[in-house]
C-alpha cells in the first residue's frame, strides 16, 4: 500500500470515527429527551426503525447489486459506455433508496414538532443505520465520504423543516443528494472497478 492510500485510509478512518460519535450523540441526546417527556411510542418506533432497517436495506439493494455486477461484466469485456451507464444505474438506484429512507425517516419525526429534540431522533433514525454499517465495512474512504453526504443531507432536511413550513423542499434537498451522491458513486466506483478490472486482466494473462 502506498503512503498516499494509506494517508487515505487513516483519513477515512478518523472521519468515519468522528461521524460515528456525532451520530451516536445525537441519538442520546433526541432519546434522553424523549424519555423526558414519556414519548414512548416515538421512541419505540424510532429504535424498531433503526434496527430493522439495515435489514429491510440488503434486500431492497439486490437490484443495485445486481447493477453493479453486469457493470464490471460489461467492463471486463471492453463495452465501456454500457458499463458506465450500468453504473450510473446502479448508483442512481441506491442513492434513490437512501434519499427515500430519509423522507420517511423525517416526515414520521418532524412533522407535528419542530424543535430540536425531533430533529434530533429523525437525524438518528435517518443516518445511525447507515453509520452502523459503515463502521462494520472494511476501511474505505469511499464509505466516509457517502455517510458524509448523507449527514449533511439529514441536516439540510433539519434546516428546511425550521425555516420554512414546505415539507416539499424536502423533495428538493433529496434530489440534490440523488444527483450529487451519484456523481460521486460514479468517479469513486469506476476508479474501483477499473482497478479490479485490470487486476482480473492481469491475472488472465498470466501464463
Amino acid at each position: 500500500m502506498s503512503f498516499v492510500s494509506k494517508t487515505g485510509v487513516g483519513i477515512a478512518k478518523t472521519l468515519l470515527f468522528a461521524l460515528s460519535i456525532f451520530n451516536f450523540l445525537a441519538g442520546v441526546v433526541a432519546l434522553v429527551g424523549f424519555l423526558i417527556i414519556r414519548e414512548w411510542l416515538v421512541i419505540g418506533v424510532g429504535l424498531v426503525m433503526m434496527y430493522l432497517m439495515p435489514k429491510v436495506y440488503a434486500f431492497v439493494i439486490l437490484p443495485h447489486l445486481g447493477l453493479a455486477a453486469l457493470a464490471m461484466t460489461a467492463m471486463k469485456r471492453g463495452r465501456r459506455i454500457l458499463g458506465i451507464a450500468l453504473i450510473l444505474a446502479s448508483s442512481l438506484y441506491n442513492n434513490a433508496v437512501i434519499a427515500i429512507w430519509i423522507l420517511i425517516s423525517f416526515s414520521v419525526f418532524l412533522t407535528k414538532q419542530v424543535a430540536i429534540v425531533p430533529f434530533l431522533w429523525a437525524y438518528a433514525v435517518a443516518v445511525v443505520p447507515f453509520g452502523t454499517m459503515a463502521f462494520q465495512e472494511d476501511d474505505n474512504p469511499a464509505t466516509s465520504i457517502f455517510l458524509l453526504l448523507i449527514q449533511t443531507t439529514s441536516v439540510a432536511f433539519g434546516v428546511l423543516r425550521f425555516v420554512r413550513e414546505e415539507r416539499s423542499d424536502w423533495l428538493i434537498a433529496a434530489l440534490i443528494f440523488v444527483l450529487v451522491a451519484t456523481g460521486v458513486n460514479a468517479v469513486l466506483l469506476r476508479a474501483g472497478w477499473q482497478e479490479a478490472l485490470e487486476n482480473v486482466l492481469d491475472a488472465e494473462s498470466e501464463p
